[in-house]
């Protein structure tokens, strides 16, 4: 009983231990989280080896970036994007963040909330959001997690799926599992992906890498 009561003693200052920020910390492998680095600190990404992302942080709380896809083939412009993610919440129990991005070739844009439960080692995060060509939407959401197995490894899993491919009984949605390992200005995300429930034959998921350096 002692024990219990001396965790519960704790448990608000374990809470409220955010630590600092590390490259990665602002997303799950996919999703955003509600997260944002210290203002003037930027990072470039890149995912996949195809797709290259840079964000600035305008403020402690306000990202703004651009999305292209690497200049390997000829209308690789045709994949420029600009997002914006907007941190509203910072308690340590929980923050949330409204994000959007737009494509300007396809006039697509997608329009978010995050919501983040926990700290930068270990968290909980829910999106809900929709994608639009501004005549039409479609709902998009998705679920993950972070555990910190130390200061430099964490477990990542995340979940994703849409409204119409709920309705579609033959797809259960994507789900990844992976690893990222952190220092203090350079992550490695190296997960796998497949879809959560169907046949994937003899291949059990598509190899997943993302690397980011932060700029302070």
């Amino acid at each position: 009983m002692k024990r219990v009561l001396f965790i519960l003693f704790l448990l608000p200052a374990i809470l409220m231990a955010q630590g600092e920020y590390r490259p990665g910390d602002h997303e799950l492998l996919v999703s955003p989280t509600a997260f944002t680095m210290p203002k003037g600190n930027s990072y470039v990404a890149d995912y996949q080896l195809f797709f290259l992302n840079y964000t600035y942080a305008i403020t402690s709380r306000t990202h703004i970036g651009a999305f292209i896809l690497f200049p390997i083939a000829k209308g690789f412009e045709k994949f420029f994007s600009l997002g914006i993610k907007q941190n509203y919440l910072q308690t340590p129990l929980i923050s949330g963040a409204v994000w959007y991005s737009h494509n300007f070739e396809s006039k697509f844009g997608a329009l978010g909330n995050a919501i983040t439960l926990g700290n930068y080692q270990t968290n909980l995060t829910i999106n809900i959001g929709a994608i639009t060509d501004y005549n039409d939407y479609e709902i998009l959401f998705s679920v993950g997690g972070v555990v910190g197995l130390s200061k430099h490894v964490k477990i990542l899993a995340e979940y994703m799926n849409t409204k119409s491919l709920l309705e579609e009984s033959d797809f259960s949605g994507l789900i990844g599992f992976g690893f990222r390992f952190q220092g203090s200005r350079i992550s490695f995300d190296i997960a796998g992906a497949r879809p959560f429930q169907e046949d994937f034959g003899d291949l059990i998921a598509i190899p997943y890498l993302k690397a980011i350096y932060l700029f302070k």
